[in-house]
């Protein structure tokens, strides 16, 4: 594998997050960031995150200088990188890119929590135009605050899952870490 490619189109890819990366054959490492930018922006969105959209031109320049950076690495060092997803280190997965099963549950909760929500909003708006103003409301503000709960719920679970990894891990004398 070679990092020689076009300059111009290594440019006008490395404009969308993870597509440069995927123009230089690096197919996990694009497909990562393309997840990491839309999925953060989609979630933001959704969530009525404000306070997260600083992120998303953060993760926009590190991929834009990322690419810029391999294009201009010696063919003996690019060809040294490994491939590899932004999230291999925390979520298991087998060499065909399949969730092992505690991670199938975790994600099969996640999906069925995103499905009762997406069936709570769709019942009440339909049903909005036959129900009283204070109702209506209420519905409202529910639909504001059940995203930010599920966001902050499963970000928290998210962090003690990686404490108690860490804890797990022994350390270099072969102890378990005490944190």
């Amino acid at each position: 594998m070679t990092n020689r490619k076009n300059g111009f189109w290594t440019f006008v890819f490395s404009l969308c997050p993870g597509a440069g990366e995927m123009y230089m054959g690096l197919y996990k490492q694009g497909i990562s960031l393309m997840v990491l930018f839309w999925g953060l922006g989609i979630i933001c969105g959704w969530a009525h995150l404000e306070l997260l959209w600083f992120l998303e031109p953060v993760i926009w320049f590190y991929s834009f200088f990322h690419v810029h950076n391999l294009r201009g690495m010696p063919d003996e060092e690019f060809c040294r990188i490994e491939d590899r997803f932004l999230w291999e280190d925390y979520i298991e997965t087998d060499r065909n890119w399949k969730f092992t099963e505690k991670n199938k549950r975790m994600f099969a909760s996640v999906l069925i929590i995103f499905g009762i929500y997406v069936l709570f909003q769709g019942l009440f708006h339909g049903l909005l135009w036959y129900l009283p103003d204070f109702i209506w409301r209420a519905f409202d503000a529910a639909e504001r605050i059940i995203p930010r709960l599920l966001v902050g719920i499963g970000v928290i679970y998210a962090g003690v899952k990686m404490l108690k990894k860490e804890r797990d891990t022994p350390n270099e004398g072969g102890q378990k870490a005490e944190i």
